[in-house]
Order: C-alpha cells, then structure tokens, then sequence
C-alpha cells in the first residue's frame, strides 16, 4: 500500500467514524425529545406506559432499571440501582387536580424498609397533599417525592 492510499483509507475510516457518531448523536436527541412529553400527554398514559416511561427517565440518568409489571409488586412499580444503591419507584398516574396523600407516603416508606432499598421515591402526574409533603420532609434522607410539573422538567 502506497502513502497515497494509507492516507486515503485514513480518510475514508474517519469519515465513516464521524457518521457514526452523528448517527448516534442523532438517535439520542430522538430519545430524549420521545420522552419530552407534557402533563396532559403523561396523564393519557395507562398505568403500564407510564412506569415503562419513568423507567426510561431513570436509565437515561445512568440507573440500571427493572420494571416489576406485577399486580403483587408490593408497592415496588420499578427497581433502579446505580452506584451500589437501591431504588424502589411507585408510580401513581392521578388526573389533573388529584393530589397523593400521606397514606401512600407511609406505604412507600414501608415499602423501601421491606424490600431493604436505600431509598424510595413516588412519581405521580398529580400533586402531593401538604400532609403528604410533610411527612416526606420529615424522612428525606429515604422518601423523594417527585409530582407532575418536576417530571416534565426532569424529562427536558
């Protein structure tokens, strides 16, 4: 092989080394701009689409993610570990003006005690009732609430 040709085929693995990633590059704007989906849109979803959908948030964000799919799930909607820790998620998908209350806030909690995680976090479409966002400040070391308007701004 002459210079001329070393030279060539060079040119020619770096171009279709740039395509690549620009391919790439491509299929993760199209990712992220699918789970870019407004309120209304996430409260559309059956139950099944909207845990498959915060599952997706959480492995986008690096966790290695099982969704449960159970009616006996225990409360446990998607499991998510990163960094050796462990995450249980409950999903609640609520309509516009459904609030979550303390109750499942105290499910949740003992739910993360049972299945030994680190953490537990609920994601709904809805809003927290104060008792709910009280309660959960006073375990925010284990309980994270995250409500309709923080998930679209989560998944942008």
């Amino acid at each position: 092989m002459t210079a001329s040709e070393t030279v060539l085929a060079f040119i020619i693995i770096l171009m279709v080394l740039c395509a690549y990633v620009a391919i790439m590059q491509k299929r993760k704007e199209y990712r992220r701009q699918r789970d870019r989906l407004q309120l209304a849109e996430l409260r559309g979803l059956t139950p099944e689409a909207f845990e498959a959908y915060v599952a997706r948030l959480f492995k986008r964000r690096g966790y290695a993610v099982v969704n449960v799919r159970d009616v006996q799930d225990h409360g446990v909607d998607i499991v998510a570990r990163n960094k050796g820790r462990t995450i249980v998620i409950q999903c609640k998908r609520y309509g516009e003006g459904k609030a979550v209350g303390e109750p499942a806030i105290r499910d949740l909690l003992g739910t993360v005690l049972h299945e030994g995680a680190d953490t537990g976090i609920l994601v709904t479409t809805g809003r927290f009732t104060a008792e709910a966002r009280l309660w959960a400040a006073q375990h925010r070391q284990t309980i994270t609430l995250i409500d309709g308007e923080h998930l679209v701004k989560l998944a942008a």
